[in-house]
């Protein structure tokens, strides 16, 4: 911060002249740059360790989209062998995220074994569990991974969104509804819930309620639009109650002015 006030106050030494501190809407640059400095001595140096949480997002980045997935195995590999890491939790585990992108399934199986063994309980390590079961096509054994691990962590919604993933995959509709409808009323602007929802009902053959869920999932991402042509669909279909086609209507009116609105 101080470096950055210091430059700006030497692109900016001519404005500083103009006017008295007194008539400006913030203070002079010098001003704010000599109060930083005294507090930097005032203030002890403290550093702040990276969480286990950053470590491991970290590693997952660098090894599901950093470069090809030979190029991110040999990067994880090679740290381990020359302990050339900051967490070996962490190095562990983009290593098996680069092994099950590298489709080396087996191995990744008894890294993760290994990991388990050392790390602690962690939601990340839980869904990367499930999701390499996943990728080997053991979508009833991932199911099981994500219904222990919700247990343990039960507002981790990474993990919710895998579960409920899968219960769709498995054609499992009315245990992915009732799940996902529950969490919407402690998530009430998940877009991504609502979009589960959709598939959930659409399995269901639920075309009414599919769209309307779906014109939701739109709406919470500003795709308005979007979201008037779901429930425009929707209400074409005539299957709501009473109660849920007045809904819809309502719903529709308040997009319909909030468009209009962005528009102008």
């Amino acid at each position: 911060m101080a470096s950055f006030f210091d430059r700006l106050s030497k692109f900016n030494r001519l404005y500083d002249n103009n006017a008295p501190a007194y008539l400006r809407s913030h203070p002079l640059t010098t001003d704010r740059l000599a109060d930083i400095e005294n507090r930097l001595t005032a203030t002890p140096y403290r550093q702040v360790p990276d969480s286990l949480d950053f470590q491991l997002v970290r590693a997952k980045i660098r090894a599901a989209y950093a470069g090809r997935a030979d190029e991110a195995l040999e990067w994880f590999d090679s740290g381990l062998k020359e302990q050339k890491f900051n967490n070996e939790i962490a190095q562990r585990y983009g290593l098996i995220t680069a092994l099950s992108r590298a489709k080396q399934y087996a191995r990744a199986e008894r890294e993760l074994a290994q990991l388990k063994k050392n790390a602690p309980a962690h939601a990340m390590i839980e869904a990367l569990a499930a999701e390499l079961k996943r990728a080997q096509g053991q979508d009833q054994a991932a199911l099981a991974v994500y219904r222990a691990a919700l247990k343990l962590f039960p507002f981790q919604r990474a993990l919710t969104y895998g579960y409920v993933d899968t219960l769709l995959a498995l054609r499992q509709y009315d245990v992915a509804v009732n799940l996902v409808s529950e969490d919407l009323k402690r998530y009430v602007n998940d877009d991504r819930l609502y979009e589960y929802q959709a598939r959930g009902y659409a399995g269901q053959k639920k075309e009414f309620l599919s769209h309307r869920a779906l014109a939701e999932a739109y709406a919470k991402r500003g795709s308005l639009s979007a979201a008037i042509e779901q429930l425009q669909i929707a209400l074409k279909t005539r299957e709501g109650d009473f109660y849920q086609l007045s809904s819809a209507e309502a719903r529709l009116k308040e997009l319909k002015a909030l468009d209009a609105e962005s528009r102008r």
